[in-house]
């Protein structure tokens, strides 16, 4: 059946997933076009989920990924990451203290190097070291 091959070569890329809160949002993309192929299908009067109905769920998801990449892409879900991702991409590389400056040192620094620790996971920041001639100073930057 097409439907069936067609879901089969689809279905990888739909469960995927994503990183940070895009990826709550978007969760489960498998099931959700399946509901909307099942309407899609129910709409036709068909009886089962074809082609068109598969292909008209498709395209609705792909306008949905698109819109919440738009508009959530870059949130992280955490106002202390999404803050720390914020500062690292207008200032490049900074250190714990820098970053701990940003807060006013109001923050405490376990907050910090957790938001820290979640953002390197998502692949948004990654770690490096400066040598300045003294003790070398660990340093965060954006990658993107």
């Amino acid at each position: 059946m097409a439907a069936e091959a067609l879901w089969c070569a689809e279905y990888p890329s739909l469960s995927e997933g994503h990183p940070g809160l895009l990826g709550a949002i978007l969760g489960r993309a498998e099931a959700q076009v399946m509901r909307l192929a099942c309407l899609y299908a129910l709409i036709d009067g068909e009886a089962v989920v074809g082609v068109k109905a598969l292909y008209a769920a498709l395209a609705l998801w792909e306008y949905v990924e698109r819109s919440a990449e738009r508009i959530f892409g870059g949130a992280v879900g955490d106002p202390i990451a999404g803050r720390v991702l914020t500062e690292l991409r207008a200032r490049g590389e900074m250190t714990l203290s820098d970053i701990h400056g940003v807060f006013g040192r109001s923050r405490r620094v376990g907050e910090i190097t957790c938001a820290l620790t979640w953002l390197e996971t998502l692949g948004v920041v990654k770690q490096g070291t400066r040598y300045t001639g003294g003790r070398p100073a660990t340093t965060w930057q954006a990658t993107n």
